[in-house]
């Protein structure tokens, strides 16, 4: 390189450099450091030692703010703050411990909020979120306070980690024109107990809802990825009915939801994930035609499973996928299907298609034909007891049918089914039957409930009863 050549190109950096120095300076205004661009500003700094509350000017020297820098407000300690028309951007920790910040107003202009910007704003209550910000990452996590979150219409996503760690949110409104929910976007969001989302969602991120309060979720048809762990850990979700164009159950998708009813598996679904339905509460489950691959452990734990009902060829399964089912569980396999084998495949027992009882108490514990006895207690003779009921289900894959009940054996005319509301039951479905107890004479009272059915290896379903007449003296 030549002298005038090198010359002429330290000339040109000194050049920029200069020019850089005169777009962006750093200044003071009042309580506030900034850094003038030449036609907008950034509050980079406010004085943490200033006392009462903070007003954020729109204008410094004449120039709009634009942009709050990353920690500008840090350890703030006002109460009330309104981010004025003309910001943009929020930095990251732009207000990370402002532990007194109870109210924030974003203006329409906002555009983005960094990473953590509210991070342990532990007061804060309310936020509404401007419908032109298009990213907020992890913006508001550990905001113990936050109670609820608005959406403008206009958001199309929520940001991964939004809302992580806020255990006292208990109220979302999201707009129709959500469209994503970002990874663990509420975790452990405790006190969410109902949400319908809006038809506009597609995506659901892993994690989004796990270890939150959720009772019931509505997802609508339009969602087609629902992330692992989605729902893991809800200990408090009941029901769910899955969208029915999702092609998996995702990894641990509802893992470790206690009182979860396994919700039907959509008929596009082609792969049951590890875990996916692991330690969920389920009597019976329909695999549908569709499923290549079920994970490991993909329902182990769930203690009251009694079959599983396969429908298509056998699908490629993974270590110990009904772990902990009932010690009669049964796999129902599909008649002229491939790669099942009878009377055991992987280990569990097999049938072809058949109807299979199911008895459970009011407590929902699964009983066995013949092997407990029901008590009903003292009641004085001639008067009724409170009735016992039981649930009756189908947990085979082919009709039950000829359903009925009656008191046979013993001191029979002492005891009455009062109730049956079904005599026949497809597969899954379920009815109750319920028995009163009234004493003729005094003493113990034995007799037996018979349910009859087309179950050929139950018949009947027998149910032991017991109770004590008592004498009345007058």
């Amino acid at each position: 390189m030549t002298f005038k050549k090198f010359s002429t190109l330290a000339s040109a950096a000194v050049s920029i450099v200069s020019l850089s120095f005169q777009q962006a300076s750093a200044a003071t205004s009042g309580i506030f450091t900034y850094t003038d661009h030449g036609s907008s500003v950034t509050i980079d700094r406010c004085d943490r030692f200033f006392t009462g509350n903070v007003t954020i000017p729109p204008m410094i020297n004449g120039k709009p703010v634009t942009a709050i820098g990353s920690q500008a407000f840090a350890y703030c300690g006002s109460s009330v703050l309104a981010v004025p028309s003309g910001v943009t951007t929020i930095g990251s920790y732009a207000f990370v411990n402002c532990t007194n910040l109870t109210s924030i107003t974003f203006p329409e202009t906002l555009k983005s909020i960094d990473e953590s910007a509210f991070h342990n704003c532990i007061r804060l209550e309310t936020v509404v979120i401007p419908k032109g910000l298009t990213s907020f990452g992890h913006a508001f996590t550990n905001c113990y306070g936050l109670k609820n979150v608005v959406f403008q219409q206009g958001v199309t996503t929520i940001s991964d980690d939004a809302f992580s760690g806020c255990p006292r949110l208990e109220k979302i409104e999201i707009p129709e024109s959500v469209t994503q929910i970002g990874s663990s976007a509420f975790r452990s969001c405790s006190k969410l107990k109902n949400l319908v989302l809006p038809s506009g969602v597609r995506t659901i991120g892993d994690h989004a809802f796990s270890s939150s309060g959720l009772v019931s979720l509505k997802l609508p048809p339009t969602v087609t990825v629902i992330g692992k762990g989605a729902l893991a850990g809800c200990a408090a979700l009941k029901s769910v009915k899955l969208p029915p164009d999702i092609t998996e159950i995702s990894d641990s998708l509802f893992a470790d939801c206690p009182n979860l009813t396994v919700p039907e598996i959509p008929s596009k679904v082609a792969r049951i994930g590890n875990d996916a339905f692991a330690s969920s509460k389920c009597l019976t489950v329909s695999i549908p035609e569709r499923v290549r691959v079920i994970g490991n452990k993909a329902f182990a734990n769930c203690l009251n499973l009694d079959s599983a009902l396969f429908t298509g060829k056998a699908p490629e399964m993974g270590t110990h996928v009904f772990y902990g089912a009932v010690p009669d569980f049964k796999i129902f396999i599909p008649e002229g299907k491939a790669g099942y084998t009878l009377p055991k495949w992987h280990g569990y027992r097999t049938s072809l298609p058949a109807a299979e009882i199911s008895v459970r108490t009011e407590d929902e514990k699964r009983i066995g034909s013949g092997a407990v006895v029901t008590r009903f207690g003292d009641s004085i003779v001639g008067e009724a007891s409170l009735a016992k009921r039981f649930t009756i289900f189908n947990v085979g894959s082919r009709k039950l049918t000829g359903l009925h009940a009656k008191i046979g054996g013993g001191n029979s005319s002492d005891f009455t089914v009062t109730t049956l509301t079904k005599s026949s039951l497809s597969p899954g479905k379920s009815a109750t039957v319920e028995i009163q107890f009234l004493p003729k004479k005094p003493g113990a009272r034995l007799s037996e409930l018979r349910i009859m059915s087309s179950d050929s290896n139950e018949i009947p379903f027998v149910i032991k009863l017991k109770g004590t007449g008592l004498q009345l003296i007058k």
